[in-house]
């Protein structure tokens, strides 16, 4: 029989990877160690130190010199920083009784430099209107989509063509466009479902099922979230980088062709039939907020880029402006003859509406006036907020959007597209990290790497943002309340069944068997008492409706009862017929008190 040996261990030492420490010498270890390149001087005899050929001062002032040298360089790189940071936004300074909104951009073509000149045109397209027009996040390029089947993307800073596509107008009725991500990722809202072209309008991909008949698509750029509403009035939210559904929520208010986002917290705004506002998250199946807002359909909705404010509009006209800290609080509303449809707000917080073929742009800033102090008592209270206006001759605008980091508005209608200069509408001061108006290609493809990295989750998407860096005193106070409501719960809770219970698991069956003939007895007295006081009620109920009934018959035979008519002078010489019609109407003690007996 084999015994089993255990196995001896080596005796541990180096192992062969270990390599030799290396002695270095003094000149190599200086030249290593050595920032401000002092001279080496080795005067090293015995117990001596070594010295570097400069006393202790000399070398202090060195270092003091170097290291204003480093200050003095910061102070330039921050100053740099701010003065290009500081650049001051565009605006229309206006004398005496002149008003902003009565320039009109023929006389601003004129006024403003070649390069912002050359912002305004038109372009022409009647055979596919009306248009719908998207910017990408650095305001490079523009999608331009016709209704009856054309789209095209446009670098319209130098006015070059990147690709053009038409389509059948009985296969493709375009609805909706909309940059996902760049410009290399196109999604449009076709008859059918979501179609995604690249930048030379060639087909990648198709979500019939996942996004059926859509009428309205929003990106959410930090979660890379495709946001699509159409007839069946369902909400789906798509992920473009994993590509799968995430989730799908049905508003169950019938077809929805208005939404829009929050920037602030992603937030889905919807607008719908009855004039109701819903806000929804995809973590949540209910919306999280329900804002009555309009009595007639909602026709326009925006929100602000700071999250604060939103605007309504509906088919009677009206406009109105919401606190979205306090959802029951209207800032205030405006009323326009005809229907406000399209809605709009810039990066500095300008508001564009159209109302036909007319686009209004308002300066909703306090202390803001459309003229000079000498012209105030001319304006009149419409007018207040009135920045500039535009008048499209011969066609409806069909939608509106500002470019970002320009003063530039897009006017999508039904005849083609226009671009008008609205000075102080783009962010002059622009973060690289955020959107690089001069990308190029390599950077646009590095940095689609760093937002993948930076990706968010769509559970972070929540009505209150501030939950993600909440202080620690409101993070104590709700886990003192989880302690207070799990005590409370302790009550109901199961406890161990064999402790402090005689004769073990039996004894334990009658503690709850009696537990429950008390609970059982208990319920039946609630229900006797119930049904004692329900017979009380119905008895009491009958007796006040015969009472009231009774009241009602005796007024009833007041009013309807006959009164006796006067007697008149000319009764003796009536007929006898009227003299039995007389007769009968007196009554029954008078007729006795005339008759004659023989």
């Amino acid at each position: 029989m084999a015994t089993h040996r255990p196995k001896q261990r080596k005796p541990t030492g180096a192992p062969s990877t270990w390599r030799a420490k290396r002695r270095m010498n003094p000149m190599l270890r200086f030249k290593m160690y050595n920032p401000l390149q002092m001279e080496y001087t080795n005067i090293a005899t015995g117990k001596e130190k070594i010295s570097f050929g400069l006393n202790q001062k000399e070398q202090q002032r060195l270092k003091t010199r170097e290291l204003h040298k480093i200050k003095r360089q910061k102070r330039q790189i921050t100053r740099a920083i701010t003065q290009t940071m500081n650049e001051s936004r565009g605006s229309i300074s206006v004398s005496g009784t002149e008003k902003t909104f009565e320039i009109s951009q023929g006389e601003m073509h004129d006024l403003v430099n070649l390069n912002t000149a050359k912002k305004i045109f038109e372009l022409n397209l009647p055979e596919h209107g009306p248009y719908k027009i998207d910017y990408t996040r650095n305001g490079q390029y523009l999608a331009l989509c016709g209704a009856k089947g054309h789209l095209s993307i446009i670098r319209w800073k130098d006015f070059r063509l990147i690709s053009e596509e038409y389509f059948s107008v009985d296969a493709d009725y375009i609805h909706d466009i909309k940059f996902a991500m760049n410009e290399s990722m196109l999604c449009c809202a076709q008859r059918e479902g979501v179609y995604v072209y690249n930048t030379k309008c060639v087909e990648t991909h198709v979500l019939k099922h996942s996004m059926p008949m859509p009428l309205k698509l929003e990106y959410l750029p930090y979660h890379f979230l495709l946001c699509s509403v159409g007839h069946h009035g369902k909400l789906v939210y798509f992920d473009v980088s994993m590509g799968e559904k995430i989730a799908t929520k049905n508003t169950k208010l019938g077809s929805c062709d208005t939404m829009t986002q929050n920037p602030r917290n992603a937030v889905i705004h919807l607008g719908h039939n009855n004039g109701t506002v819903t806000l929804w998250t995809p973590t949540n199946e209910q919306p999280v907020a329900r804002i009555l807002c309009h009595k007639s359909r909602v026709r326009g909705l925006a929100v602000s880029h700071s999250g604060y404010e939103m605007a309504t509009s509906d088919d009677r006209g009206y406009l109105k402006f919401w606190d979205l800290r306090k959802f029951d609080q209207m800032l205030f509303d405006y009323k326009h003859n005809s229907m406000i449809s399209e809605l709009t707000y810039s990066q500095t917080g300008l508001f564009a509406f159209s109302t036909g073929k007319m686009v209004r742009i308002w300066n909703l800033k306090r202390g803001f006036k459309p003229c000079d102090v000498a012209g105030a008592d001319e304006i009149s209270q419409r007018h207040q907020h009135l920045y500039l206006q535009h008048f499209l001759p011969r066609r409806l605008a069909s939608s509106l959007k500002f470019c970002p980091y320009e003063d530039v508005l897009g006017i999508g209608n039904t005849l083609g597209f226009s671009s008008i200069v609205v000075p102080g509408s783009g962010e002059p001061n622009y973060d690289l990290f955020e959107a690089d108006p001069f990308e190029t290609q390599k950077k646009r493809n590095n940095k689609i790497v760093h937002q993948l990295l930076d990706k968010l989750q769509p559970e972070m998407i929540q009505l209150n943002p501030d939950f993600i860096a909440a202080p620690r005193s409101r993070a104590r106070r709700s886990e003192r309340q989880q302690e207070s409501e799990r005590e409370g719960d302790k009550k109901w809770a199961r406890k161990n069944v064999t402790r402090n219970v005689k004769n073990g698991y039996r004894g334990v069956l009658r503690k709850r068997y009696s537990k429950y003939q008390h609970m059982k007895d208990l319920h039946l007295r609630q229900e006797k008492m119930k049904s004692i006081l329900n017979v009380r009620k119905k008895t009491k109920s009958k007796e006040t409706k015969g009472e009231m009934a009774q009241k009602k018959e005796r007024m009833v035979n007041f009013l309807s009862k006959k009164r006796k008519p006067v007697a008149s002078a000319l009764d003796r010489f009536t007929g006898p017929k009227q003299a039995e019609q007389a007769s009968q109407i007196r009554s029954r003690w008078r007729r006795k008190a005339e008759k004659v007996h023989f």
